[in-house]
């Protein structure tokens, strides 16, 4: 029996898909990044093809480019007629096309943030192909793109053709240390105006669909790679917030230490080392002063800690700090 031509595109999506992380995942390979993208896309494309296919019987017309015939007076007629390519073939319809027919669907429609997913891929292998994508910095953002990429293809496959790609071993590997540990990889003030706006894109792509416990998709996925000691395994894991109804947790100077490991001093050098001639001025103290609210960002500690009634405190701030107080100077660098 012939196999259903949706399958036969989900079949050629997970290759594609396949080939991507293959691609991605060599220790030497160059135009890696952006040859992972350009298969990724093609991936996102066959496999939306096939949930159209699929949707409408397996019926080639519902993933075909359909235009008016032209009569003799060369005006369009109410005629219809699939549109032929260069080899004159039937011609598809694009991937955006694909995206919108998807997202209309009644059921199991395209997730918003998978879209803005599969366009920021989309961007990075048209900037690309087009021209370059020349800054260092574009590794990490790829990667970023591409964690979440995979996710989605995983999830997607799944609900909508019941696939389990378990087998595939379905992952990106992370950046090396040297990438995880210092994301300011390239200098700033030497970046182009081009990479500067792609990187800015893919930031508010991933800034408007935020990952919660709830997601099942993804616009962006951050991983950080960190060197730590050994774990109690009866150890109870905990979240640091500042929720009134929050159960009391208190912290040992050297979890203190770990979590938070920078003071003021050392928090602007670290700063200052990732966007060299940054000046510590008003718009510096502006854009680190909502941070100090979040516990993540910054530990709040009394000089005294035995004195209940001590008023006067020292600020420790973590790693990630860092990371968000580059990520809101950073324009005040660019040219």
């Amino acid at each position: 029996m012939r196999e259903a031509r949706h399958k036969a595109l989900v079949r050629k999506a997970i290759s594609a898909c396949v080939a991507a992380i293959e691609i991605y995942n060599k220790p030497i390979m160059p135009h890696r990044d952006e040859t992972f993208a350009m298969l990724a896309v093609n991936a996102w494309e066959l496999l939306l093809k096939a949930r159209l296919l699929k949707e409408a019987g397996n019926k080639l017309k519902a993933i075909q480019v359909i235009e008016p015939v032209t009569g003799k007076d060369g005006k369009p007629t109410k005629r219809l007629r699939v549109k032929l390519n260069r080899a004159k073939n039937p011609q598809t319809i694009s991937l955006g096309e694909a995206m919108r027919r998807v997202a209309a669907l009644p059921k199991q429609k395209l997730d918003k943030a998978c879209e803005a997913n599969i366009v920021s891929l989309m961007e990075i292998r048209d900037n690309a192909m087009h021209f370059l994508n020349d800054d260092p910095e574009m590794a990490r953002r790829t990667h970023e793109a591409g964690a979440a990429c995979i996710r989605n293809f995983v999830v997607a496959a799944g609900e909508w053709f019941d696939e389990d790609l378990s087998q595939h071993r379905f992952m990106i590997l992370p950046l090396s240390f040297e990438a995880a540990t210092a994301p300011g990889l390239a200098v700033p003030g030497r970046r182009s105006q081009q990479a500067a706006n792609l990187m800015a894109y893919l930031d508010r792509a991933g800034d408007m669909y935020p990952v919660t416990a709830g997601s099942r998709y993804a616009a962006s996925v951050k991983v950080e790679t960190r060197i730590v000691g050994a774990r109690n395994a009866d150890a109870t894991p905990v979240r640091i917030t500042g929720g009134p109804a929050a159960p009391e947790v208190r912290l040992t100077d050297e979890q203190v230490a770990a979590g938070w490991p920078l003071d003021y001093a050392a928090f602007c050098a670290r700063i200052r080392k990732r966007l060299p001639g940054l000046k510590i001025n008003q718009a510096f103290h502006d854009a680190v002063r909502p941070m100090k609210t979040q516990p993540r960002y910054v530990f709040r500690r009394r000089l005294d800690p035995r004195d209940p009634k001590c008023t006067v405190y020292k600020e420790f701030f973590s790693d990630a700090a860092v990371d968000a107080a580059v990520k809101a100077l950073e324009p005040l660098t660019l040219p």
